[in-house]
């Protein structure tokens, strides 16, 4: 699921082609990630803390990719 959230800001950015919307596009998936995982922790389902440092991880490059996109499409 934390890996997911790259290929969806690379066409969020290339959609949106604004890089501050596509950012905070990026930021809301994230955060709906994160929420998911407290969710389904809270509800007693199996979590991976891997899945939690990879989602801290992805953000940043998530980021990156959605402004790049959007860098692309105003070429």
């Amino acid at each position: 699921m934390a890996l997911a959230i790259l290929p969806i800001a690379f066409i969020a950015g290339l959609v949106l082609g604004d890089r501050r919307r596509a950012t905070y596009v990026s930021l809301g998936i994230w955060f709906a990630a994160i929420a998911a995982l407290l969710i389904a922790k809270l509800a007693g389902a199996l979590v991976s803390p891997w899945e939690a440092l990879v989602l801290a991880v992805c953000l940043p490059l998530a980021i990156l990719l959605t402004r790049f996109a959007a860098h692309l499409r105003h070429r």
